[in-house]
């Protein structure tokens, strides 16, 4: 979470851990498993979405989206490709 805006008071009654970030195959094995095991995604789409991810953000909430999104692996395609883009609907 980010700190910066709160105020030193409030941030004084807590204790700042510093976690690094996820490398690629970290973060690809991790989404995977959450994806298959948690949300029940098929195999080769929990791959393609870790996988693409990876990629572009590292962050599981994107993974999760996106496979909540997604009914096949083109969805899955589609909002890969569109992750970090601002959408125009």
């Amino acid at each position: 979470n980010i700190t910066k805006k709160m105020w030193p008071e409030l941030l004084s009654r807590f204790h700042k851990i510093l976690l690094r970030e996820y490398t690629p195959e970290e973060f690809m094995r991790v989404a995977y498993q959450h994806l298959v095991m948690k949300l029940g995604v098929e195999p080769n789409m929990a791959d393609y979405i870790a996988k693409g991810v990876a990629v572009k953000s590292r962050d599981i909430r994107d993974a999760i989206r996106i496979a909540n999104m997604s009914r096949t692996l083109e969805d899955a395609q589609f909002l890969v490709t569109k992750l970090g883009h601002e959408a125009n609907v």
